[in-house]
């Protein structure tokens, strides 16, 4: 495809990049909905989190994420895109909110004490819970989404 066909098609880079990110959103819903519609709940969420792992190991191009690439690369100044992301990042957590809840009701996952329903504590770590909502240094408080950056000890 040429630069003139490019501009044709999307009209600038930023509407490149919306249309990429929008069909990469699209197969990462579809990812999220498969196990979700046809395994039990606790299992969907270990299915959702192994393709994960699975895909990143073995790209060799190690490109991660494009949702989460986005949101660490999106400015502060781009409301609209980050508005977007905030949106999928909430559909994200709510599949695992579901998911924890109905794991709960079904007694394959303990009940959560606290003011989280459980989807914050998808992964313990060595230092204690380490919530949904910082996995790879994001913060989501469930309204706007941004990136903590790693504090820098000396």
């Amino acid at each position: 495809m040429t630069q003139p066909s490019l501009y044709n098609a999307f009209g600038d880079k930023r509407g490149l990049f919306r249309a990429a990110l929008a069909h990469y959103l699209i197969t990462l819903n579809q990812r999220i909905a498969r196990p979700e519609g046809s395994c039990p709940p606790a299992l969907a969420v270990t299915t959702f989190l192994r393709e994960i792992v699975e895909r990143s190991v073995s790209d060799p191009q190690k490109r991660g994420c494009m949702l989460v690439n986005s949101l660490v690369e999106v400015t502060p100044e781009d409301e609209e895109l980050r508005a977007e992301i905030t949106a999928e990042l909430q559909k994200i957590r709510g599949f695992f909110e579901r998911c924890v809840a109905a794991a709960q009701a079904r007694g394959d996952a303990p009940p959560v004490h606290g003011k989280r329903t459980g989807c914050g504590r998808v992964y313990g770590g060595a230092d204690g819970d380490i919530e949904f909502n910082h996995i790879a240094g994001c913060d989501f408080d469930g309204e706007r989404a941004s990136v903590r950056r790693p504090h820098r000890g000396k």
